[in-house]
């Protein structure tokens, strides 16, 4: 299993793990290949694998709006 770290909840200064169900998760570009890597298998993701590995690419930030 890939562990997937410094994933940011609303802000900054408040790390955690995983996407924020509810408001924003921050996703810096560092984190990006484990996080493409956690759901390399998953053929229902190739639109999000699509966007984050051209986030990688460019080193650039991605941002998970939950529900």
């Amino acid at each position: 299993m890939v562990e997937i770290k410094n994933f940011y909840w609303h802000t900054l200064s408040a790390e955690g793990k995983g996407l924020a169900y509810y408001g924003v998760t921050l996703i810096p570009p560092y984190s990006l290949k484990a996080f493409i890597d956690a759901i390399a298998d998953i053929p229902e993701l190739n639109e999000l694998k699509k966007l984050l590995k051209q986030a990688l690419d460019q080193n650039k930030w991605m941002i998970h709006y939950g529900i």
